[in-house]
């Protein structure tokens, strides 16, 4: 029950940072930079969360599992723009929506 809390907390940390990410466009430096890097750092953590607490089901945790993993190893390698990773990264994010 501890971890679901935990896991609860993070998401609402995640959504704020998506929040703030609207609020400060690109051109407000560093808020939007700020924003985006806490987005994108504490989601795939909350979704990690969220896969060890739903372990009783196993499709489910599964997929939470390997949707934080992609999530978060999208940012290794070298791409042509920054918004190739975001775009990746949120792709794997949409699976809290789909589950």
């Amino acid at each position: 029950m501890a971890l679901i809390r935990a896991a609860g907390v993070l998401l609402c940390a995640s959504s704020i940072a998506l929040a703030c990410i609207g609020v400060f466009p690109e051109t407000v430096h560093p808020h939007h930079f700020i924003a985006s890097v806490a987005f994108f750092v504490i989601t795939p953590f909350a979704t990690a969360a969220l896969a060890i607490a739903y372990r009783c089901n196993q499709k489910l945790s599964a997929s939470l599992g390997l949707a934080a993993t992609l999530a978060f190893l999208v940012w290794f390698p070298p791409w042509p723009a920054i918004a190739v990773p975001k775009l990746l990264s949120s792709l794997c994010d949409t699976t809290l929506s789909l589950t």
